[in-house]
């Protein structure tokens, strides 16, 4: 299948790149987290952050941009599988060749590059392709196959199609659509997992638990306490009780209490499966 990958907060964390640069530029002037797809209303300088992230600093933040955990092996999953990846970016004069140089630098495996902004007879024009993978609603808005929305604070109001910003879910709705096309109904119609019906928000939660456990501790040292079932069986009933009695934030790690107590209960369900791993 041709499936269109939007560049800039899909793969490289551009918006992240501008309020590093716009910090250390502007020392001491605000910038509030963007909720909207337009930059202006969220930045002290108001029209002149246009001018100050594509064209002033733009070398420096598109080039020096992180890119997305996880999206590099994503694009090397959809290549693996023989479906043509075509990265579709807006860039203008001062933004190309950081972005090019960024693609270059990274490495990130694709079929095709596909750049507006620049061509007029470009901008505009609809994309021809299965699915388009994008964070802008007027893009996906425009497009006529699968809309997989990356989910950005600054799309929320996005139904027409799915929203996520996890590539394993992504990768799975990619096949989920394909055998539809082929006529050999839903993968999940066969038995095989169906990672989109998993609470992300909440998983990510647990992740963060988890990641300060193994700072505070060592990674899976939850795994070595002593009598672990009855210590994590005790663990989860006082985090619920807290919860229950309206301390919502755990007072040591300042994390939600329900992170806490899923992470109790995925621990003591290993703990078990462990035990029983012979059959008994």
């Amino acid at each position: 299948m041709r499936i269109l990958v939007d560049v800039d907060d899909v793969l490289r964390r551009t918006q992240d790149s501008i309020n590093h640069v716009y910090s250390r530029v502007h020392k001491g002037k605000w910038y509030k987290i963007k909720d909207k797809w337009e930059l202006p209303d969220f930045y002290e300088i108001g029209e002149a952050i246009d001018k100050f992230a594509f064209d002033t600093y733009a070398a420096e933040i598109f080039s020096t941009a992180r890119v997305y955990d996880g999206a590099r092996e994503f694009l090397q999953d959809l290549t693996r599988l023989g479906h043509t990846v075509v990265l579709c970016t807006v860039q203008n004069k001062c933004t190309l060749g950081p972005t090019v140089e960024w693609l270059q630098i990274h490495n990130l495996p694709f079929n095709e590059l596909y750049i507006t902004g620049l061509d007029p007879k470009k901008n505009g024009k609809k994309m021809a392709g299965d699915i388009m993978i994008d964070d802008g609603l007027h893009n996906l808005e425009k497009f006529d196959g699968l809309k997989i929305c990356f989910e950005q604070p600054w799309n929320k109001g996005f139904t027409d199609g799915f929203r996520t910003n996890s590539y394993t879910v992504i990768l799975q709705l990619i096949a989920n659509h394909q055998e539809m096309l082929i006529g050999k109904g839903q993968k999940f119609s066969k038995g095989k997992r169906d990672w989109s019906l998993l609470p992300w928000d909440t998983i990510e939660g647990v992740v963060d638990v988890l990641t300060e456990g193994a700072k505070k501790y060592s990674p899976d040292n939850w795994k070595h306490v002593p009598d672990g079932r009855t210590e994590y069986f005790n663990a989860l009933h006082r985090h619920l009780r807290k919860l229950e009695a309206g301390e919502y934030l755990d007072k040591d790690s300042g994390l939600p209490g329900t992170s806490h107590m899923l992470c109790c209960a995925l621990f003591y369900s290993w703990l078990v499966e462990q035990e029983n791993a012979d059959g008994n």
